[in-house]
């Protein structure tokens, strides 16, 4: 009777075991085709089946990163360690999880394992390069993009992230020839088209630069950044109506960024339209961290429209807020000056008559 009961009991566990088994099989089909959800649902199955199953933990733990659950992912790593810690793989996800979560020095000690156990691993370094990279340790991360790319020359993240890590290295020739490569390699990577147009204007390559920016804007048309940085290079070659067109669109897309309005307050004052520059300087000065340059720019189109009040209430608040900025320092002396001798210029000319006549009178009398 016992050994009956014994068998029946190896018979439902054994059964359930199997269930649970092609339960893990349709999770992982259904992770592959796509369905996050489903195979979630699989995975739970098979863990109420087969309690401590490691393989559905993995395996429900890429399905959590996926889906952007990381410390749930992370968890699921921890129960899944024993039977998957000797695989490359394990590591790997694990690295990824943690990089998600910006623990970078955790992660990189993920990567590490995931390299002791295949040394191969493009990816492990190209992911190691980018937690360096993040930590601030630019030459690390360089070092490890060119294992990434020994492995794989035709990798153009690693170029697009290596030119990044150069650029903090203040090496833009280098920089420069990685972006070249990305864009050779993948010309729809349009991120490298941006990179490389930052680069152009810093390089004072403006024509080029708005060549970039304009490919790149082609497609992401709503990128404000990247509409107002263009903005600056169409400026910069005295393209004052298009840089407004830029700024302008940037605006629409970011109402609340005081530097656009500032920036297309400067180019409207270019072309002397003062009022509408003053509009902009105006929503500047509320919107800005800093409207320092705001209050000294709107001072001086107050000066150039011989408004010398406003144009001294505005200079004195830009001294307050800097007070050793000198073109800021003589604009304003220069403007308390020109009120002074238009408000009492019949006073100071009297005052000089007096002056000039009693001067000859005096020397009359001595002579």
């Amino acid at each position: 009777m016992k050994a009956a009961l014994y068998i029946l009991m190896l018979a439902v566990s054994f059964g359930a075991f199997a269930q649970g088994n092609k339960l893990l099989e349709k999770g992982i089909k259904s992770f592959e085709a796509g369905n996050q959800t489903e195979a979630l649902e699989y995975f739970n199955q098979h863990l109420i089946k087969v309690p401590g199953s490691q393989a559905a933990y993995y395996n429900r733990a890429q399905v959590y990163f996926a889906m952007d659950s990381f410390l749930l992912a992370l968890e699921d790593m921890t129960y899944a360690k024993p039977e998957f810690a000797i695989e490359a793989n394990y590591w790997q996800l694990k690295g990824l999880i943690l990089m998600k979560l910006q623990r970078y020095q955790n992660a990189i000690a993920a990567f590490d394992s995931t390299l002791v156990r295949n040394f191969l691993d493009r990816d492990a370094y190209f992911n190691r390069g980018y937690c360096w990279f993040k930590l601030d340790f630019p030459k690390k991360a360089i070092t490890d993009y060119d294992e990434a790319l020994k492995l794989d020359p035709s990798f153009p993240e690693a170029y697009y992230n290596r030119a990044l890590a150069y650029r903090q290295e203040k090496n833009d020739s280098a920089a420069l020839a990685d972006l070249d490569r990305v864009i050779l390699l993948s010309p729809l990577f349009l991120k490298a088209n941006l990179e490389r147009a930052n680069l152009y204007f810093e390089m004072g390559a403006y024509v080029t630069a708005e060549a970039d920016y304009t490919k790149y804007l082609e497609v992401y048309t709503d990128d404000a950044l990247a509409l107002n940085n263009r903005g600056l290079t169409r400026s910069r070659t005295n393209n004052h109506v298009g840089a407004i067109d830029d700024f302008s669109v940037a605006i629409e897309i970011m109402p609340e960024r005081g530097s656009f309005y500032f920036n297309r307050a400067t180019e409207r004052f270019f072309i002397k339209d003062f009022e509408a520059a003053i509009e902009d300087f105006t929503d500047a000065i509320e919107k800005m961290e800093d409207p320092q340059a705001a209050y000294y720019f709107r001072g001086k189109l107050y000066y150039e429209k011989k408004d010398y009040d406003k144009a001294i209430e505005d200079l004195k608040k830009a001294h307050e807020l800097k007070p050793d900025d000198r073109r800021t320092t003589e604009l304003l002396f220069t403007a308390r000056m020109v009120l002074l001798f238009s408000r009492y210029w019949i006073y100071i000319l009297a005052f000089l008559v007096l002056f000039i006549n009693g001067f000859r009178l005096y020397r009359r009398n001595r002579g």
